[in-house]
This record gives C-alpha cells, structure tokens and sequence, in this order.
C-alpha cells in the first residue's frame, strides 16, 4: 500500500468504478432484447453501485437513449429511492452542455428509471487506462470539467463523486459529465440533510476528499469537488491513482491519514507549475484548497498560458502552521515540550494566512464593482460571471473566517447586489432563492422586507400576460395598489409593468408573461 506504484489493471478499473457502500449483491441483468415497460434493451452501457444503465430504444421518443435503472435490492429501500428521485430532480434543473440531459422519469414495477440522453463517447477512465496523459492536454481537460463544475455549484449543487467515469469525452461537445446519484445541494437543505447522515461516507474512495473519507460527507462542502479534480488531475497526468490500496477500506485510511502524494514524486518529468496546482486542489484541510472551481481552472488557464500560477508551495513555517492546525493538541504539547511556541508563531506571522484571506474579501469587491460596471454597460452576461466568481470567492474566505464581521458583511452586500441583478433581469426564480438564503444568513429586517417585495413581483411577472396589458388599464386605483409591499405604476409597452419597490428605493421593469389577470389578486 503505497503513493503511485503499478497495481494490476483490473484493480485499479475496480477502484476507479467502485463507490462505497458495502456489499453489492449481483443484480439480474436485463438481456439484449428484453422489454422494461416501454422499453427494448439494446445492451448493457455500466453497472455501478446504485444502478444499472442500459442502451434502449424509447417508442415515445423515437430514439435512443441511456435509460438507467434502480437496482432490485436498492428499489427497497425507500430512502434510496428518494435518492434516485432526487437525481432525477437536480438533473432536469441543469441546462449546460457539460452535463447529460435527463429527459424523462418513471417507475415500472416498483423500480424507478431515468430516461438520459445517449452518450456514446470515451470516458476519463478510457484515457487514463491507456498511461499518463501528456501535462498540457491533461491540464485542459481538468480545466473545462473545473468550469462544468463551477456551473454545478453556481446553481446550489456539489457532485460529491467525481470521477474518470463518470465523465466523457463526447465528440464535437467536449467533456460531459454523468452521474448526479450522490450530488446534494449546497446550504441548510432539509431534503439533503435526511439523505446523508454524519458517518456516511459518500462516494469513490481513489478521488474522495478526506472530510468525505472521515465519514463527514454531510459535512463536505464545494471543496470536496476542488479536491477530486484535483486527484484526477493527478491520475491523468502521473497515469497512477494518487492513493493505492487493495480495497476501499486501505484507500480510505490513506486519504484520511496520510499528506497527499507529490505528483513529481510519481512522474518526476511533471512541470513544477502542474504539481503546485495538484497540491493546492488535493490539500488535505479544504481551508489550503482553491475556494473554488472556478479559481482551480482560472489557474490552470494561467499554467497553459505559460503565467504563474497562484499556487505556491508553503515554506517549513506554512507546512508547521498547517499540521498545527490539524492537530492542535498535539501541536501545542510538542510546542510546550521543545520551547517552541516563539517559533511557532513566528511562523503563523510568516504564513500570513489572515492577511491572504483579508486579500480575498478585497478580491470578491473588485470583481463585483467590475459587475456592476458590466451591468452599467448593459453587458448583463459579462455581469452574471463577474457576480458568481465574486461570489464564489467572498463565500470561500467568509467559510475560512466565519466570525470576521467584515468579511460577513462583504459577502451579504455581493449577494444584495447579485439578488438585485437577478431581479432586473426577471430571473425570479434565482432572485427568490438568493433573497431566502439572505435572510436565513442575516435576519434582518430590511432582507426580510426585500423577500416579500420579490415574492410579490415574482407573482405578479407570473400572472400576467402581454395580451391582457390594456385591460390591467382599467382596473380599479385600489387594485394598482396591490396592497404592498409593491406598487404599480405604469405599463411600458404592451409586455412590460412598471413597479416601485420601497425596500430598494428603486423601480422595476416587470416581463409579463403567464396567463388569468384574474390570479394576480390571490396569488399576491
């Protein structure tokens, strides 16, 4: 059991296929020819821990598709079904052309299915298999699933089981990625938090980040994901796993105990900037990692473009101050023991963790003044990049420094700011959700006062239509009025409303679509 030594070919497939979980007793397979409800089996696409996916031919949509179904014993379950329900869920809300599409879900005799586009491309595992991968195509590959994986958590989801297989590489579409059975969403998720239990370990053992290792999967944020891009980065690059054993057990003692593989140590002729970038992902305190996915392939973008990379490694008082944070006691012991303590925080000054975390909150503000400047320029696409990488950024240094009041404060006002350009640009649902999580962060009045006046302009854009603009004319002054928290003023147009919010002291152009005028009262 050691860092990057050859072990068997079939071993490591296994290692790379398989997930937690225990025991998985042999399922029935369905045969080539055979019908499950609607559908006629073509073959066998993959088996994995939950399901199987088979290739078939769907009469309703007159094509083929990967139809992925629950597996006899799991389908007992009835958390594990609301698990592959929950899949089904979270995959039809995504719209991007790194992630498969889900087109239907059902359920036939008493087995839940998924309907998925077909895919029929390589997958990371097939690259991987064949030896290492040359730096730079490994570097770009890595680089475009970093940024699939940033839109993931940009719409409130972690994958948690990031893999080589679980990604191809789809001719004329670039890297797909499969498979969302153990994502979760980000934040107090009261549907999640049933789903995954302190002491669960979630997902494959060879790219699982230690917090996921440790069995602190409900625990496990963004992070965890930073962390298995980097371990594939690793494998792609060295053609090694970066942690080996025999089983899943041996795997999970290694990430959880051990400090991550060099990955010079394994493939000595890897660029130095390449390795600096692996470390960064593949720390073993989520604190040391990239904030997020974005700024992991933003690095990656400066290593292929022959910049330095902001990944560096620590000197001895930075690897001192990172054990010392792990393991506190002992730190302090050894500390007291040798005389040490002078040292020791010598070197946490040296470090200037504080200051570099400081340095991120100032880094959040100036990408969001750069999308305010983007909305004032009426580049609003610019706009919502520059407000989910100021996001992004000012959440990774609020998480390291919780009870930083500045850093708090800095991340609610980019949050206000990304609410406020959602709103102008009637993305409702997202409005909705940023103003929830503001109040739950918050608890002040003002966000409180903010939620209604959106939930009450969310109702209105919904129950109006263009056609029925000039009848909204002769309604009653009283009815205009809508009883607050919103107010009508004008029509612009025959498809747009005019409103004036008081919470924002501001106005607001409504895109009316919908139907029934004669909803709007109730539903407000």
């Amino acid at each position: 059991m050691k860092f990057g030594s050859h072990i068997e070919t079939e071993t490591v497939q296994r290692l790379l296929d398989s997930s937690t979980g225990g025991h998985r007793p042999a399922e029935e397979l369905l045969a080539r020819g055979e019908t499950f409800g609607r559908f006629r089996v073509e073959g066998v696409l993959g088996q994995g821990g939950m399901a199987t996916v088979y290739r078939a031919w769907d009469p309703e949509l007159e094509q083929i598709v990967a139809l992925k179904v629950l597996s006899a014993a799991r389908s007992r379950s009835p958390s594990q079904k609301r698990r592959f329900r929950r899949e089904a869920t979270l995959s039809a809300r995504l719209r991007h052309p790194g992630v498969v599409r889900v087109l239907a879900y059902g359920e036939e005799a008493a087995r839940p299915y998924l309907v998925l586009e077909l895919l029929e491309g390589p997958t990371l595992s097939d690259r991987f298999l064949a030896g290492p991968t040359d730096p730079v195509d490994a570097a770009l590959l890595i680089e475009e699933l970093a940024r699939v994986v940033d839109y993931l958590h940009a719409q409130g989801l972690m994958h948690r089981d990031l893999k080589p297989s679980n990604v191809i590489e789809e001719p004329g579409r670039g890297l797909c990625l499969l498979d969302l059975g153990l994502a979760q969403e980000r934040g107090p998720s009261p549907a999640s938090a049933r789903l995954t239990v302190t002491g669960e370990v979630l997902g494959t053992p060879a790219f699982m980040a230690p917090e996921q290792a440790r069995g602190d999967a409900s625990r496990a944020d963004h992070r965890a994901d930073v962390h298995a891009l980097g371990a594939m980065l690793f494998a792609l690059t060295s053609g090694s796993l970066p942690y080996q054993g025999t089983t899943s057990e041996l795997i999970q003692a290694l990430i959880s105990s051990a400090e991550p593989p060099r990955l010079r140590g394994v493939a000595p002729e890897a660029p130095l900037d390449l390795e600096r970038v692996c470390s960064k992902a593949m720390a073993k305190d989520p604190r040391d990692r990239y904030s997020s996915a974005g700024e992991l392939a933003a690095d990656l973008g400066r290593y292929l473009a022959g910049q330095q990379v902001v990944a560096r490694e620590p000197g001895w008082a930075g690897r001192l101050w990172r054990r010392a944070r792990r393991r506190p006691r002992a730190a302090l012991a050894g500390a007291l023991a040798l005389g040490l303590l002078p040292l020791l925080a010598l070197g946490v000054d040296h470090l200037g963790h504080l200051r570099a975390i400081q340095q991120r909150g100032a880094q959040a503000s100036a990408l969001a003044e750069a999308a305010e400047r983007a909305v004032a320029r009426d580049a609003p696409g610019e706009a919502d990049r520059l407000y989910l990488e100021a996001l992004l950024v000012a959440k990774g240094a609020f998480l390291d420094r919780p009870g930083d009041a500045g850093l708090r404060a800095t991340y609610l006002k980019i949050k206000r700011a990304r609410a406020r350009h959602a709103e102008r640009r009637g993305q409702w649902a997202l409005a909705l959700e940023l103003r929830e999580h503001l109040l739950r962060l918050s608890g002040e009045p003002g966000d409180a006062q903010a939620l209604e006046e959106a939930r009450a302009c969310a109702a209105l854009a919904g129950a109006l239509q263009p056609a029925e603009a000039h009848d909204l004319r002769a309604w009653e002054r009283e009815d205009l009025q809508l009883r607050q928290p919103v107010q009508v003023l004008a029509l612009e147009g025959g498809d747009e409303l005019a409103i004036y919010r008081p919470a924002q002291s501001e106005h607001v152009v409504l895109h009316l679509r919908a139907p029934t005028r004669g909803s709007l009262a109730p539903r407000l």
